[in-house]
């Protein structure tokens, strides 16, 4: 074979290689630079505190999930009638602004005997506070109609018509929050 053909077929091999390559590295350029336009990024594990406007706070794990979701489970027992249970959180979070998120989430209300009596929701505003590690802002309660026959006659909380009402102990301009982002602790 000529040095001229195998000069070609390596011209073209380098050719097909940079055609390659090149939108590969413009999709990798763009999502570092779309990280850095967007902001910090909530998708992680927190351990989130929420004031009652008693001594101390209570705890919650949230996990805010790449997709827009988030899930999670507190300690939030005064919620239910009676001093019942709640069930774990499941919801949705949006960005907000570059340092701003915010979330809709739903759990179940349960009585001491452990019947389904209704849901409640909180909504969240949310913001990055000097680092990607620490968040604060407010979080709203509602609590929905009851159940009709616990279990079943429960009202639908994603309807549109779905009537939610303040939890009573809920301050004006909702509940202090404040969370850490959960990080991998070295093993001994």
């Amino acid at each position: 074979m000529s040095y001229a053909i195998l000069n070609r077929r390596l011209l073209l091999l380098l050719a097909v290689i940079v055609l390659l390559a090149a939108p590969a590295g413009l999709v990798a350029g763009s999502n570092s630079n779309q990280g850095q336009a967007e902001g910090y990024q909530p998708a992680g594990s927190w351990v989130w505190w929420t004031s009652f406007g008693t001594p101390g706070s209570v705890p919650a794990l949230v996990t805010y999930h790449t997709d827009g979701t988030l899930s999670g489970a507190d300690g939030l027992m005064f919620l239910t009638p009676d001093g019942g249970k709640i069930s774990p959180i499941h919801g949705v979070w949006e960005r907000t602004g570059p340092k701003g998120f915010g979330g809709a989430s739903l759990y179940m209300l349960y009585n001491p005997a452990g019947t389904l009596v209704g849901f409640a929701r909180a909504r969240s505003a949310l913001h990055f506070v000097d680092d990607p590690d620490h968040i604060e802002g407010v979080m709203f309660v509602d609590i929905g109609l009851p159940c009709a026959s616990p279990p079943f006659g429960c009202p639908d909380p994603v309807s549109p018509g779905a009537t939610w009402t303040p939890h009573p102990m809920m301050p004006p301009g909702g509940f202090p929050v404040s969370a850490t982002r959960i990080h991998r602790v070295e093993t001994p």
